[in-house]
C-alpha cells in the first residue's frame, strides 16, 4: 500500500464519446410563377446553411431538367433580400463563386464557393443563404401544354474523413408548362336567308 517510504501505485482510465458534426444542408423550394408559358421565366430558390466553421469545397448544383435553361440567378445573405426564407443575415465570408452555366436546355447550374467560413458563434439562425436561380422555358417540341418539368439540386463538400461527399434534395419542385389552347367559333348574322341576300359571318 501507498505510504511514507511506500512504493507508488500507478492509476490509468480510459473514456471515448461520439461527436456528430453538423454537416451542410441543401433545400431547394416551390418555383414562382408554379406555371408558365413558352418563353417565359420562373425563379426557384435554393436554401444552403452551413456548419459553424470552415466548409471546405462547398459547391451547389442546380439540376435544371430539359425544357428550362438558366437565364440569372442572385445569391442572397440578408433578410431583407431573402423573401423570408432567412430569419438572420448570414454570418460568414462567401465567396464569389466560380459558375458554370451552359445555358441551354437541360443543363445544369453549377456554383462554386470552394472553402467557405462561417463565424463559430453558437447561434444556428444565421449560418444560411440562399441563391435564386432564373430560368426559361424553353421552345421546343418537348414542351408541351400541361406537362411537369421536375426540378432537383444537390451540394458537394469535401469532408476531412471520407473526401467528396453529395447531399441531395430529392424532393422534385415542379413548374407546369402552360400554352394558350386556340378556340374559334363562326356565325352569321341570319341562320334562314333568302336567296341572293347577302350574309356576313363572324370568327
Amino acid at each position: 500500500a501507498d505510504g511514507v517510504g511506500g512504493a507508488l501505485n500507478d492509476y490509468a482510465a480510459t473514456a471515448s464519446v461520439s461527436i456528430n458534426l453538423a454537416v451542410p444542408a441543401i433545400d431547394k423550394r416551390s418555383a414562382a410563377p408554379a406555371g408558365a408559358p413558352i418563353g417565359a421565366s420562373v425563379t426557384y430558390p435554393i436554401l444552403i446553411t452551413l456548419p459553424e466553421g470552415l466548409t471546405r469545397g462547398l459547391i451547389v448544383v442546380d439540376d435544371l431538367p430539359l425544357g428550362l435553361a438558366y437565364a440569372s440567378h442572385s445569391i442572397v445573405t440578408t433578410v431583407a433580400g431573402s423573401g423570408g426564407l432567412l430569419t438572420a443575415d448570414y454570418n460568414g465570408v462567401l465567396p464569389a463563386p466560380v459558375i458554370t452555366a451552359p445555358g441551354t436546355s437541360g443543363d445544369d447550374v453549377t456554383f462554386n464557393f470552394g472553402d467557405v467560413p462561417t463565424a463559430a458563434d453558437a447561434t444556428t439562425t444565421n449560418n444560411a443563404f440562399v441563391i435564386f436561380v432564373t430560368a426559361r422555358v424553353v421552345n421546343e417540341t418537348d414542351n408541351q401544354n400541361g406537362d411537369i418539368l421536375s426540378n432537383y439540386a444537390h451540394l458537394i463538400y469535401t469532408d476531412s474523413e471520407t473526401g467528396a461527399t453529395t447531399i441531395a434534395d430529392n424532393i422534385a419542385e415542379i413548374v407546369t408548362v402552360l400554352e394558350p389552347e386556340l378556340d374559334i367559333a363562326k356565325s352569321a348574322d341570319d341562320t334562314t336567308p333568302a336567296y341572293g341576300q347577302t350574309l356576313t359571318y363572324t370568327l
